[in-house]
């Protein structure tokens, strides 16, 4: 035999143990029920215990290595069994309001699906069930254009927000992940979303009733939010909650705080913007790519500098 031969020999042997080892039948079943989105199939595999703890990464003490090879192959079927199941179950709308929070939970999005259409559909699920908190605080903040598609399908998108603004105000108002918190600048996506909205929409009158329910929110939340403030003129109302972010821990926020204040401030609001445009102790420090020479930036000094020239052009 020659040395390709052997080569060959050993070639098909290998291929033809791993067979062996994995096992076609559990496998086969998986892609043969995935391929006809069999949900009974699919539901029957996920709750076989015989294919192992989908949840468990352990082995027996005195496994081979051959039996922990099939025993991941086995869970592995199971895993996946278990995913493609619930995201079929996830896209029946029974009309059950009580299980949808865990629905929208295992739906899976595929890559060639429309975005905004994806979910729009579960906002309007949520909207049906009159649970519009969900919809603001958990999907809006996936993409631009959601809002805009639930109005167009006829829901009181605008009407409803006010509502809720008006009954989760403070800590309560798109309330935001601890975790998120810890991350410099954060700027929450929903605040942001429906700010752009009302913007968008030129739905401008709604300043004091979102300046009431921002104090106390998150300074994320918060500092999201500005925009909207100056292109409503709300005035006050709006460089009080800027303001505020003035003093807050993040240097981003204080930031963003300052390059509006630049479009809304006052003579007093003029006075601690140059406090900051002074005193700022945030800076970004790096090296240039093209020179390599290290350089210091103050961002909050710079953005209140040129927000405390703005403020004074405009009173004069």
């Amino acid at each position: 035999m020659t040395r390709i031969s052997q080569m060959f020999f050993l070639s098909f042997l290998s291929l033809n143990s791993c067979v062996a080892l994995f096992g076609p039948s559990a496998k086969g079943e998986l892609e043969a029920a995935q391929k006809s989105q069999d949900e009974g199939s699919l539901k029957k595999l996920c709750e076989d215990e015989s294919l192992g703890d989908p949840k468990s990464y352990g082995y027996p003490a005195k496994a081979t290595v051959r039996e922990m090879k099939q025993l991941d192959a086995n869970r592995k079927v199971r895993r996946e069994a278990c995913s493609a199941w619930h995201a079929l179950d996830s896209e029946r709308d029974t009309g059950d309001c009580t299980k949808l929070a865990g629905k929208y939970k295992h739906a899976a999005r595929s890559i060639v699906d429309d975005e905004v259409g994806f979910y729009a559909k579960w906002g309007g699920r949520f909207a049906k069930c009159g649970d519009y908190a969900f919809v603001f605080e958990n999907i809006a903040q996936q993409s631009n254009g959601i809002l805009e598609k639930l109005e167009a399908e006829g829901l009181p998108m605008q009407a409803e927000f006010i509502k809720y603004a008006q009954t989760h105000e403070g800590s309560r108002f798109l309330p935001v992940d601890h975790a998120d918190l810890a991350v410099q600048g954060h700027l929450d996506f929903s605040s942001k979303r429906l700010a752009s909205w009302l913007v968008k929409k030129k739905a401008f009158g709604h300043c004091s009733t979102l300046a009431k329910a921002l104090e106390g929110a998150s300074p994320g939340v918060r500092a999201a939010a500005l925009p909207y403030f100056v292109e409503a003129k709300c005035g006050q109302a709006g460089a009080s909650i800027g303001v505020d972010l003035l003093t807050t821990k993040d240097g981003e926020h204080r930031r963003l705080a300052c390059t509006n204040l630049g479009d809304m401030g006052d003579a007093e609001t003029a006075k601690k913007v140059k406090i900051l445009a002074e005193t700022d102790g945030y800076s970004i420090t790096g090296t240039d790519p093209n020179t390599g020479v290290p350089y210091e930036e103050w961002p909050v000094r710079k953005a209140c500098k040129q927000a405390y020239g703005k403020i004074l052009l405009r009173a004069k």
